[in-house]
């Protein structure tokens, strides 16, 4: 199949991962001679001012993805975009049940960027295993699918009816290309400009259950009576009291330092000694692939899914258990002390745009 225009649907451009990256897609398509809507729920949010001048914004100006029902039925059948890349998993439901209404046959791709098995994990709310039964069900009007990692595709074929045959895997761009001019022109953030020599270790995500932050600041209590280390995390989320309880519990208010969302993480990674990820689970995490773009070296919780297929097993940054606080302690100071470093940035380089494109093409030929 031809395809000449293509509609992203998201909810909004808020702080997270699914948003930034298909948001880079979206925005690299439009470079190369696609017509490109990006749909929004609501336009809101830190990424709007990522948003190429190429791209068509529709934005719904709604608050609830149900309430802009009428909305995208009304966009579909008007503007008859060949392909509708949908992302995150209530969106994915929301767009496959309202196929049904669609006057022609318009090409849904279906974008999961999470692991189904992760209810189990944390996930407690009624609405989490409504989400599941009902995409067991409805997944199946898709027309392909895009898993973010192999994980995530064998989460597909277990919790829902996917057809593997439909199920492609492509890797987030999240590979950050910076000149050596751009680099030198980034400046220290003051915060770290403070705190040296202390070596720095850097984490970022949503203060949630999920991205395990208990953990590491524990593993970073034993860590700091053996190195003068600092450790910095960038996010925001319902957490943070919790964290902020902690780390006064644990008297680490002038060595543990919750800084809030950063849109631009690049000056926060350059001066870092050492990027970790605690998380439970994962869909991909982009952020390692950003802190090696950068030549960061990373220890990483070995947690489903996307840390290890990044890492390739551990070759190019160190994987601890889930759950083992000794364990990471251990391996943060193991990496902060090993004189030779891997040079992770020739890693990180294959996750980039054209790899994404490409692949993405190749789909569209399929369909």
């Amino acid at each position: 199949m031809k395809i000449k225009k293509i509609a992203f649907f998201l909810p909004s451009l808020e702080g997270g991962g699914a948003e930034k990256m298909i948001l880079k897609i979206a925005n690299n398509f439009s470079k190369n001679g696609f017509y490109v809507d990006l749909l929004l729920v609501n336009n809101k949010g830190p990424y709007k001012n990522s948003i190429s001048k190429k791209l068509k914004v529709i934005d719904f100006k709604k608050m609830r993805v149900i309430f802009s029902f009428f909305s995208f039925i009304k966009y579909v059948n008007k503007s008859n975009p060949d392909v509708i890349i949908s992302s995150m998993t209530h969106l994915n439901l929301f767009t496959l049940i309202s196929k049904i209404f669609f006057k022609k046959n318009i090409k849904i791709i279906i974008s999961e960027r999470v692991i189904f098995d992760d209810y189990k994990f944390i996930k407690i709310k009624k609405i989490d295993y409504l989400i599941k039964f009902f995409a067991k069900y409805f997944y199946k009007n898709a027309d392909h699918f895009v898993a973010v990692s192999d994980g995530v595709k064998k989460s597909l074929i277990l919790n829902t009816n996917a057809d593997e045959k439909k199920i492609s895997v492509i890797y987030n761009p999240s590979y950050l290309k910076l000149t050596k001019n751009k680099l030198l022109r980034i400046k220290t953030p003051k915060l770290i400009s403070t705190l040296k020599p202390n070596k720095i270790l850097l984490s970022i995500g949503r203060l949630s259950k999920q991205k395990n932050f208990k953990d590491l600041i524990l593993a970073f209590l034993i860590l700091k009576n053996k190195i003068n280390c600092k450790l910095i995390i960038l996010g925001e989320g319902e957490d943070r009291k919790k964290l902020e309880i902690l780390i006064d519990q644990l008297n680490l208010k002038q060595d543990v330092f919750l800084i809030g969302f950063k849109i631009n993480i690049v000056p926060w990674l350059v001066n870092s000694d050492l990027f970790v990820l605690s998380s439970i689970y994962e869909g991909f995490a982009n952020v390692i692939v950003e802190a090696m773009s950068l030549g960061v070296q990373v220890v990483s919780n070995d947690c489903p899914s996307g840390p290890n297929e990044i890492l390739e097993n551990g070759k190019w940054g160190v994987l601890t258990q889930v759950g083992d606080v000794q364990g990471l302690s251990l391996a943060m100071e193991k990496s902060l002390q090993k004189k030779n470093k891997i040079n992770v940035k020739k890693r990180a380089r294959f996750f980039n745009e054209t790899y994404v494109i490409n692949n993405f093409l190749k789909i569209f030929k399929s369909l």
